[in-house]
């Protein structure tokens, strides 16, 4: 997903006030966006993308048990290595 495409997500996302959950800061964790879920009303990250924004351990350690007391909280995907 291109620069361009992550931020017309967002804006219509917000527009339409679908109440998704955007991680925060914005400025770190939009680059790992790939995708969204209409259906789940859910933004899709790739945790590689935000493993290299953001660090592995702050990823494994804060971000990601965070979904644990989040309700509708983003889907974060793991590509499997080959």
């Amino acid at each position: 997903m291109t620069d361009e495409e992550r931020e017309a997500l967002l804006a219509e996302l917000h527009e339409q006030e679908t109440g998704t959950i955007i991680l925060e800061p914005q400025s770190t964790f939009n680059q790992g966006i790939v995708g969204y879920d209409a259906e789940q009303n859910k933004l899709i990250y790739s945790y590689q993308l935000l493993a290299e924004a953001c660090g592995v351990d702050w990823l494994e350690y804060n971000t990601i048990p965070a979904g644990d007391y989040v309700e509708n909280y983003p889907i974060i995907t793991r590509e499997e290595d080959d």
